[in-house]
């Protein structure tokens, strides 16, 4: 008597989109730097140096490139989209983030 085997299913059959990995990269990197910048500039009462607002841009920089990696990622057919479309939506709230903190300091200054 043969013992019949389980069916073992595997529901990702496509592999992962060109540009997923940069583009996760690049949101981890703007994370950082948003956390490390909002850290900084709170512990400063808002009077930090000069280097806060570099860490600022280029924290929006990092989440620019990682929706650029997003534009080319969904070029390729056939693939798997979820984790760069994750990467992608992080990166737009992260560069929401900062729009408003500019609009806001800016409105502030004024």
């Amino acid at each position: 008597m043969t013992v019949a085997k389980k069916k073992r299913y595997n529901y990702i059959h496509k592999s992962i989109a060109r540009g997923t990995i940069p583009s996760i990269l690049s949101v981890l990197a703007s994370l950082a730097t948003l956390t490390v910048t909002i850290s900084l500039a709170a512990m400063s009462q808002g009077q930090g140096p000069m280097f806060l607002g570099a860490l600022g841009i280029t924290s929006m920089v990092f989440s620019v490139f990682a929706l650029i990696h997003l534009v080319t990622a969904l070029k390729d057919e056939g693939r798997n989209y979820l984790p760069v479309k994750i990467a992608g939506f992080i990166a737009g709230v992260i560069l929401l983030i900062w729009i408003t903190i500019i609009f806001v300091g800016l409105r502030l200054a004024a």
